[in-house]
């Protein structure tokens, strides 16, 4: 059941992207003299698979400058008018991305189709099992959870 929920969240997410690539500047979207989709991709992954998807229909750009680290970036002032004035703005979200979020929740972004791509997708887990098995018979047992954020890394995520 858990599995159909997510599915049917990522066709609605893969619908919207779509339908709003299909749309022309007359419908509101576009801020571009193009007449073209607006897109921004905080990393190369979802900007690459957002770049097969719309083709010639979007200009489609990336945020972070290759070689740089997601974990300690900031968006400059240019950046941060950039997400502004776009339609639609890709970000996977999660512990990496909390910047994009406090942005997406703090700038004049209501114009702006945010997609948090985390909550579209399945995510792996990482599961750290820590044992401390002392001599005297004492078991401490310490299980963390954590979510693996590299969504692009499934081939089954992609397909979606």
């Amino acid at each position: 059941m858990k599995v159909k929920k997510k599915l049917l969240a990522v066709i609605t997410a893969a619908a919207t992207v779509l339908s709003l690539c299909a749309c022309s500047s007359e419908s509101g979207y576009s801020n571009s003299d193009s007449g073209k989709l607006k897109i921004i991709s905080t990393v190369f992954p979802p900007y690459d698979l957002a770049r097969q998807i719309a083709g010639d229909n979007a200009e489609i750009s990336i945020l972070l400058p290759p070689g740089s680290e997601i974990h300690n970036y900031e968006p400059s002032a240019k950046d941060m008018i950039a997400i502004r004035n776009c339609d639609i703005f890709l970000y996977i979200g999660g512990e990496n991305e909390q910047w994009a979020e406090k942005l997406i929740n703090s700038n004049d972004t209501e114009n702006v189709t945010a997609v948090k791509l985390i909550d579209y997708v399945p995510t792996l887990s990482e599961d750290e099992d820590e044992h401390d098995h002392d001599h005297d018979h004492d078991h401490d047992h310490e299980h963390e959870h954590e979510t693996d954020e590299h969504i692009w890394t499934s081939p089954k995520n992609a397909q979606l």
